[in-house]
């Protein structure tokens, strides 16, 4: 499983806007998916993708086998999904 940790860069948690809804990549198609785990879920290609909040940011989680460059590549286009709706600056830490 390949793991990643979103997190502001100029505050300490990011201030989203009512309405938005943030997790998804910024120019890639996905889908919305039904889960128990509390969270919000995706789909990009066949990559299933949970996002939790953790204290220092929001944990993001590929829950079926993808490759290094792929997950690079979606979790690239989501930081700037959430930069956009937050109009500040995310940092991206690969966690496993």
């Amino acid at each position: 499983m390949i793991e990643y940790l979103i997190k502001p860069t100029r505050s300490e948690w990011f201030n989203f806007p009512q309405d938005s809804s943030p997790y998804h990549p910024l120019n890639m198609p996905y889908q919305k998916m039904e889960g128990d785990l509390g969270g919000a879920r995706i789909r990009v290609e066949e990559c299933e993708i949970s996002f939790s909040y953790e204290d220092p940011g929001i944990q993001v989680s590929f829950d079926s086998e993808v490759t290094q460059s792929l997950a690079d590549k979606i979790i690239d286009e989501i930081r700037k999904s959430i930069e956009e709706a937050v109009s500040e600056p995310a940092e991206v830490v690969q966690i496993s």
